[in-house]
């Protein structure tokens, strides 16, 4: 099993309200992972998510701002449109990333196995860690890093081998298509000027359904039974 990304399917938008809405190119293949990276200038714990979306992992800034990465197996006649909103009545501003990932498998069960997160205490510097996750409970596994920079920042760098990935000045993403068991983390640096940050990872596997061998009973009338 292996995870790819479908590039042609990366998009971003971005909203000053407490409401955005991102839409796919075309409509994401049944079986697939879709991904979405959110920035938020709120708790990303008051965001609502267009139906079926489940929360990965997400980090909220001592500023206030956040982060998170959300996750959805893709369904039958699924929609291309993809809505987050924030609960509060505040004013703010939303950025949201999607992507898809297809595996060789086609296997739709889609699962979390580790997740970590990390926040600076201080504006002191233009580089954030993700935090590092405890080894992963399989290989083979598709690892999402996600940061906010809410100093509209650019010319990322990622560390430990993660590509990156479509992005905002806020909102930045990299992956990683790993093979083996281990723990992750990556560190993000940009140029811009320093602000509060804060940063999370997730590590996604394919949980293979197991199938439990039942007993057969024999024929009555099979040969050698006593009649």
């Amino acid at each position: 099993m292996a995870f790819s990304r479908i590039s042609a399917q990366d998009t971003q938008n971005q909203s000053a309200t407490f409401n955005v809405t991102t839409t796919y190119g075309s409509t994401p293949t049944q079986g697939n992972l879709l991904i979405a990276v959110l920035y938020n200038s709120d708790s990303y714990t008051l965001v609502y998510s267009s139906a079926g979306w489940k929360l990965a992992v997400g980090s909220d800034n001592t500023n206030g701002n956040s982060i998170s990465v959300w996750y959805k197996t893709v369904g039958t006649s699924e929609p291309t449109a993809v809505t987050m909103t924030d609960g509060s009545s505040a004013s703010g501003s939303m950025h949201l990333i999607l992507y898809e990932y297809q595996t060789d498998t086609k296997n739709t069960n889609f699962k979390v196995d580790q997740t970590a997160t990390a926040n600076s205490a201080a504006a002191t510097a233009n580089s954030q860690t993700t935090g590092t996750t405890k080894t992963t409970t399989q290989p083979n596994q598709l690892v999402i890093a996600a940061v906010e920079f809410a100093g509209s920042g650019t010319l990322p760098s990622w560390t430990n081998s993660f590509t990156a990935q479509l992005s905002t000045d806020r909102a930045f993403m990299a992956d990683k298509i790993v093979s083996t068991t281990g723990s992750y983390e990556s560190t993000l640096t940009v140029t811009g000027v320093a602000v509060k940050m804060s940063g999370a990872i997730v590590a996604f596997n394919e949980s293979y359904r197991t199938f439990k061998p039942q007993s057969i009973r024999p024929h009555p009338f099979s040969p050698g039974l006593a009649r």
